[in-house]
């Protein structure tokens, strides 16, 4: 009897035109509509909390352990010019106490002038790294300072992970989204790029507190409390602690409160938690030296002044002009640089010098953010389309600021790249969540089923809005009632998984007629709302899970090679091919640790200043933070005129010794050689007789070797780089410009006293017997 009854059921399938007739459609009919998987997919609702949270966790540790590959292929050391400067400064809050740190006054650094570093930088990553290293220690874990400022970038990764994810849930309302732009952000290289381990700058834990002040500023939007505006403040202020770009979120909110008040969008609960976080905030940063009058001097802040008075209706437009006109505010630089690409290049030839100040590429955008581009326009219609929430729109205003910024100047991809990551997310999980409906088919039916909506009074209608499509089946034959309640509980299941879209959206304009659903049996291999075949789906799921892979495979490449390598150590090759560790700046900064005095006066171009300050040990002219230009181009001057007129100068300067870094040998592009024009286009800004055009004239020759002009010939840094490198009894070559040395003639005023093992670094005194 029981047999007959599956027979007469196949029959009754087979007429209807629900059983697929493709041989692949006819297997996922038997996969997907099996009593197995269909329970399953029931018992997997209970364990879903749990795996969602295994699965940041593991996303988690993938951030963290994707940063250790610097550790792994060299050692544990940290990298780059500022994090030796960075370091020093956390030894210094480690050793004494904070006050001693705030006030700490650096005599090494711009000699004779010296440094006020307490007042002129960011503390927010030594006061991180110092309580860490107490918490490590209060609870019985003991580890020392150096490692926890090597290894604080991928342990605020793994954060930014969990930030993100709470982040897109809280914008988007479904956690499969917030995993995926967990992912996204975990594996994004320009991201990798500034939190590997041994990277030890203000970025490292800064992308975290900037998603920080978005997650909060989206909570502010949905509570509204004095609460959360507090939070919001908070968070803000600790991101001034800790970088610059803490105007970006400041802006950002006020550019959306323009918005939702042009758009008329705004609640009396958005003006409110607006004002308490603009009071905060400005009373919080008034508090930080290095910011401190700017919050209200500075152009940066403006912006929020002027949309805090336009939300209380007291904007006084014609006084800001006037302010503006009579120069009483300024621009910081690269905010000029942001708003005109070619101030920096006319005015302020330091700050274009500085590689990541010039302009992003495409390949850049690219290789930074790859494949995840794909997904961010459906992810910013979906932020910005008439239906979205507000906390929505603000993602999207704040996405399009990132792009148009990130264009400018290539450091702000760092920014771009997070928020990049969330709205591809959002643009992926809507594709997903578009594409999977299939595997959500009612556990009561084997069959696929739509509803089809036709009008009814009002009120006679009980059955589920959610599913409906137009009336496109050949077999449309009304369901029983056990169908019709087994779609209902589909609604209920599918709602709890799914973004939902509130379809009454007033309840003051109710129609006269409601909608009433009607059960319609359509064949298996069509989706609920779609009508896209489950194999085509199936097609598509896949290509997005390749392209995720590929994304993936990508980012591990450049965290293992393009970002974990330091300029500290540098990987070379042979003659024969063999690979060996050019050690040379470590081997130098030694050098001269060991065989100079502890008051001996070094000038170096300003990149190494930092380095030298620290690992040398030793008095410098300039430093990295480029706060003096004077200083700078002077000893720009020194590098570009004559031996006997450097000589005179080094000598008025008291200097001692002049390093030089010179890559002809190891290969290193970044050589004092390379940066040569733009030591003369910031020593012309203050010394005009210093024109470039007379070092760099040529058009079809290399303007070195025996192409060089006169005044390039004869100017300090060519001597000191190229001397004996070619003599009688050796040519030499110059394998960065790829060409043959000249002999130099002797030194009459300095005298080299050390050169690296690979010449990466030459180091001469200046002579006091002449």
């Amino acid at each position: 009897m029981v047999e007959r009854e599956r027979v007469a059921a196949g029959e009754e399938v087979a007429y209807l035109g629900l059983k697929p007739r493709f041989f692949l459609n006819r297997f996922l009919h038997g996969v997907f509509c099996s009593g197995a998987f269909r329970q399953a997919m029931k018992e997997g609702k209970g364990r879903q909390r749990k795996m969602k949270i295994l699965i940041l966790l593991l996303t988690g540790l993938l951030s963290f352990l994707l940063r250790l590959f610097s550790v792994i292929r060299n050692e544990a050391i940290i990298h780059e010019y500022d994090p030796y400067f960075n370091y020093k400064l956390t030894n210094i809050l480690e050793e004494n106490n904070f006050y001693y740190f705030w006030n700490y006054f650096d005599t090494k650094s711009w000699f004779p002038l010296g440094r006020t570093t307490g007042q002129t930088l960011f503390p927010g990553l030594m006061l991180t790294s110092h309580f860490i290293h107490k918490l490590c220690n209060s609870v019985g874990v003991l580890v020392d300072i150096k490692s926890i400022c090597i290894y604080i970038g991928p342990l605020f990764s793994f954060l930014t992970c969990i930030i993100t994810y709470m982040l897109t849930v809280e914008v988007y309302n479904f956690e499969g989204a917030g995993l995926v732009a967990a992912l996204f952000v975990s594996i994004s290289p320009s991201h990798v790029s500034r939190t590997v381990a041994g990277s030890y700058d203000n970025e490292a834990i800064a992308i975290f507190l900037l998603l920080l002040c978005l997650y909060t500023w989206v909570k502010c939007l949905k509570e509204g409390t004095l609460l959360s505006s507090l939070l919001c403040s908070l968070s803000t202020y600790y991101m001034a602690l800790s970088w610059g770009a803490y105007i970006y979120i400041t802006n950002s909110v006020s550019l959306y409160m323009l918005v939702i008040v042009l758009l008329k969008r705004y609640k009396l609960k958005n003006i409110i938690s607006f004002n308490v976080y603009y009071v905060l905030t400005s009373i919080l940063c008034l508090n930080i030296p290095c910011i401190e009058k700017a919050v209200f001097v500075s152009i940066e802040h403006l912006g929020t002044h002027a949309i805090f008075l336009l939300t209380n209706a007291l904007l006084i437009a014609t006084h800001v002009i006037i302010f503006i006109f009579t120069n009483k505010l300024s621009w910081n630089h690269r905010s000029r640089t942001l708003l005109d690409p070619t101030y920096a290049f006319k005015h302020n030839p330091i700050v274009a010098s500085i590689s990541e100040h010039q302009p992003t590429t495409w390949s850049s955008y690219l290789f930074d953010i790859h494949l995840v581009l794909i997904f961010v326009p459906i992810g910013l219609y979906e932020c910005m389309k008439k239906e979205a929430p507000m906390e929505a729109l603000f993602l999207g205003i704040f996405f399009v600021l990132c792009l148009y910024f990130s264009a400018l100047m290539v450091r702000l991809l760092l920014i771009f790249s997070p928020i990049a990551s969330v709205l591809s997310a959002i643009g992926l999980s809507s594709l997903l969540n578009r594409y999977v409906r299939f595997l959500r088919v009612p556990p009561s039916t084997y069959r696929a089923s739509l509803l089809i909506r036709s009008e009814v009074p009002h009120g006679q209608s009980h059955a589920c809005e959610d599913h409906y499509t137009d009336e496109q089946s050949s077999t449309g034959q009304v369901a029983s009632e056990e169908e019709h309640r087994g779609v209902e509980d589909s609604c209920t299941d599918e709602e709890s998984d799914t973004v939902s879209e509130p379809l009454n959206r007033s309840n003051n304009a109710l129609p006269s007629r409601t909608p009433h659903n009607r059960i319609v049996k359509l064949p298996f291999n069509r989706t609920e709302n779609t009508q896209v075949p489950i194999l085509t789906s199936l097609c598509i799921l896949t290509l997005l899970g390749y392209l995720i892979m590929l994304t993936i495979l990508h980012a591990t490449w450049c965290s293992s090679i393009a970002y974990s390598e330091s300029n500290i150590t540098f990987y070379s090759r042979n003659e024969k091919g063999e690979r060996y560790i050019n050690d040379d700046v470590r081997q130098m900064y030694k050098w001269i640790q060991q065989n100079t005095k502890e008051d001996s006066r070094i000038m170096a171009w300003w990149d190494y200043g930092y380095q030298l300050s620290v690992m040398g040990d030793r008095v410098t002219y300039v430093d990295n933070n480029t706060w003096n230009t004077e200083h700078i181009a002077t000893v720009g001057l020194i590098l570009s005129v004559n031996e006997k007129q450097a000589y005179e100068y080094v000598r008025k300067l008291d200097v001692n010794y002049v390093l030089v870094s010179y890559g002809g040998y190891s290969k290193n592009s970044s050589d004092d050689l390379n940066k040569f024009l733009w030591i003369l286009k910031i020593t012309n800004k203050q010394f005009k007789h210093i024109n470039p055009l007379l070092y760099y004239y040529h058009h079809q020759h290399h303007p070195l070797g025996k192409n060089a002009t006169p005044f390039m010939s004869s100017s300090l840094l060519y001597r000191l780089s190229y001397f004996n490198v070619s003599n009688g009894t050796r040519k030499g070559y110059d394998y960065i410009r790829k060409l043959e040395v000249p002999e130099v003639k002797p030194l009459q005023y300095f005298e080299e006293v050390f050169t690296s093992d690979v010449w990466g670094f030459r180091l001469y005194r200046v002579r006091q017997d002449v």
